[in-house]
């Protein structure tokens, strides 16, 4: 099942420096990543999707499955990748897919937690 658009999803990326286009998703917690127009769209994507992934918490398997038809639709057919910005060298790479794997998993997670505690903001 795993597609993750053009990329194959058990190689690891070049090491080459890439400029981030509007729809990539930065990793990293400065303000340049949040404010970025493919983390926004990735974070509603996340908040649109929570509803569903919170009746697969009882069923791992679904709940693997569901996360990767996300990521697909994140990659949305190999426009978008999820980069890491370089701080020594200032430069962006790509990770490999297994890391963007975690990062929506683990916003997943997140988002259920913080809705569970009551510490969803709504926007």
């Amino acid at each position: 099942m795993k597609k993750y658009g053009s990329h194959d999803a058990n190689k690891k990326t070049s090491s080459s420096a890439l400029v981030p286009n509007s729809g990539d998703v930065l990793l990293g917690r400065k303000a340049n990543a949040f404010n970025h127009p493919g983390n926004q769209r990735y974070r509603h994507l996340i908040t649109l999707s929570l509803p569903k992934y919170r009746k697969l918490l009882e069923n791992k398997l679904l709940r693997s499955s569901f996360m990767k038809q996300l990521l697909n639709e994140i990659l949305d057919g190999g426009r978008v990748r999820f980069l890491r910005l370089d701080n020594k060298s200032g430069q962006c790479t790509q990770v490999p897919n297994r890391t963007a794997e975690e990062k929506v998993a683990h916003a997943l997670r997140d988002g259920v937690s913080k809705a569970t505690f009551g510490l969803d903001n709504h926007q």
